[in-house]
């Protein structure tokens, strides 16, 4: 008989390539404005950089799914010192945030992208070595792994802005919304691959595979974007770019810029004007290279917005990180294989349906506008939250995991639309220092369901 692991494994795996032949072959208006072609060559450049992106979540929360007691007695880490490993990386994180997003929109995000792999993949080898080592005290061992452990996060701050960067280039105004949600379904795999598979890895493998399996994803997914992955489209893509006019709707266009053989999006309006000299449909004023980061820190909006990003991740990164812990204390016992896939399932599937839906909200009904669409999902992320805290652990294993998928649908919405397609709305030079700011505040919040909860 098939286990319940193993199935659920099988259905992230589906969700994944459903991602794929839906940017492919549905979304519009990529569908209507674009060959096959040049669509199958944009899920060349972002296909890649999702396993990446994977590996960073894997990277990031395997510390969460060793946040239990069954994997704690046989890791040898210091009391505590979990918790504290996720509040190091995530408020390193932050406070690099600005500086690597700025490092992004100068060197591009390619070379930002393959910084960002190359040294999360050398932090995860050394603490894997590190966490094999039998013979130390758990003292300098545990400050080591925490030490590699943080350094790997910050680093994987240069890939956060890079991603947006490189997809706001290949993708209009007018699609971003709807393939945040889509690439981010690589990204939530990573909840699963760290919080469930991680799960499984360290209970059968020891303490130290959890270190193995993000190193896997970011080999793979580096050489791929050493081999694929492009800034911008090429300039022979040019052909395929023309309008079709005939369609007001059709927007956004291609433009070319002879200056520097590349061909970038713009979105233009109906007379031929590019909507992004005004505000974006985020709301944000556009914003010129040279005092990106002082009137970022000076738009209202967008200032609001990082304040959502705030409280939104404390809410998203306490729950990661804790909710094993919580659901083991609810129920008076460890959680099983097939329990731990169950909620993982829940939060992955959940993750991966609520951006979709989020960025599809925003994009078709809302006509890309960004607010109406994160007020609707904040209702039912309270709604759900409720549900979870005064039922959770309560009940069966099968409730645990549906009121998760709830929860992560609507967290997992919100944070797709604020974090990936509210930047890639402003201008493409000023995105990395957005993307950084906002990761700032983000993940000052996330420390916070770190260390500060195990107090």
């Amino acid at each position: 008989m098939v286990s319940i692991a193993t199935a659920v494994t099988f259905l992230v795996g589906l969700n994944v390539l459903a991602a794929i032949i839906s940017d492919a072959f549905l979304i519009e208006p990529g569908r209507s404005l674009f060959p096959l072609s040049f669509r199958l060559r944009r899920i060349r450049n972002w296909l890649p950089m999702g396993i990446v992106y994977c590996g960073f979540y894997t990277a990031r929360y395997n510390m969460a799914a060793a946040n239990v007691p069954s994997v704690l007695s046989q890791s040898r880490m210091t009391d505590g010192s979990i918790p504290l490993a996720l509040s190091l990386g995530f408020w390193s994180y932050a406070i690099t945030a600005p500086w690597t997003g700025m490092y992004a929109d100068r060197v591009g995000g390619r070379k930002a992208m393959l910084l960002a792999t190359g040294a999360s993949l050398a932090c995860n080898l050394i603490a894997t070595a590190l966490a094999w080592i039998p013979d130390w005290e758990g003292g300098i061992r545990t400050a080591l792994i925490l030490f590699f452990y943080t350094i790997n996060v910050v680093f994987q701050g240069f890939g956060t802005s890079a991603v947006v960067k490189i997809n706001a280039m290949w993708y209009g105004q007018q699609e971003r919304g709807t393939f945040s949600g889509v690439f981010n379904v690589l990204v939530t795999s990573g909840y699963f691959t760290s919080l469930s598979t991680g799960s499984w890895v360290a209970k059968t493998f020891g303490f130290p595979a959890l270190f193995i399996l993000p190193s896997v994803l970011l080999a793979l997914g580096g050489f791929f974007i050493m081999t694929w992955v492009q800034n911008q489209p090429e300039l022979h893509w040019e052909k395929y770019m023309e309008m079709k006019s005939k369609n007001s709707e059709n927007k956004p266009i291609m433009e070319v810029e002879e200056n520097n053989n590349t061909v970038s999006y713009s979105s233009v309006d109906d007379n031929g004007n590019d909507e992004r000299n005004g505000k974006s449909h985020s709301g944000v004023t556009n914003i010129e290279k040279q005092s990106s980061f002082a009137k970022l820190s000076s738009d209202a909006v967008f200032l609001c917005y990082c304040a959502a990003v705030f409280f939104l991740s404390f809410v998203r990164d306490g729950l990661l990180a804790w909710i094993f812990s919580f659901l083991e204390f609810r129920r008076g016992t460890s959680l099983s294989i097939d329990m731990t896939s169950m909620l993982g399932a829940g939060i992955t599937v959940g993750g991966f349906l609520g951006r979709i839906s989020c960025g599809v909200l925003s994009d078709l009904v809302f006509k890309g506008s960004r607010i109406q669409p994160i007020l609707v999902f904040t209702t039912g992320q309270m709604i759900a939250l409720g549900l979870l805290w005064v039922y959770g652990g309560m009940s069966t294993g099968v409730f645990d995991a549906l009121s998760l998928f709830l929860t992560c649908f609507f967290v997992c919405g919100n944070y797709s639309l604020l974090n990936y397609s509210i930047p890639s709305d402003l201008d493409s030079e000023v995105i990395g220092t957005a993307v950084g700011l906002m990761t700032m505040t983000g993940y000052i919040a996330s420390g916070l369901g770190g260390f500060t909860m195990h107090l």
